[in-house]
């Protein structure tokens, strides 16, 4: 992935709105990695031509809003 990507992604995942505390009880910068760290596991399971930064990438892609009709629930 290229710098200019990353630094946007990175912009990006800034100026997402974050919650004290998830209903789960877990404050949400923990449950947000939980579930990030899953979403990566499950990608590598099913998708076995990439490796895990790819993955990591995606998932990063998803948490900013930069895929259409896709919303990650925490």
């Amino acid at each position: 992935m290229t710098n200019i990507i990353k630094k946007e992604i990175s912009k990006d995942l800034q100026e997402l709105p974050r919650v004290s505390i998830s209903s789960f009880g877990m404050a949400s910068k923990e449950r947000q990695a939980k579930v990030h760290n899953e979403i990566v596991q499950d990608l590598l399971k099913f998708f076995h031509k990439i490796n895990e930064e790819q993955a990591k990438d995606i998932v990063r892609l998803f948490a900013a809003g930069k895929i259409r009709n896709l919303k990650i629930n925490y």
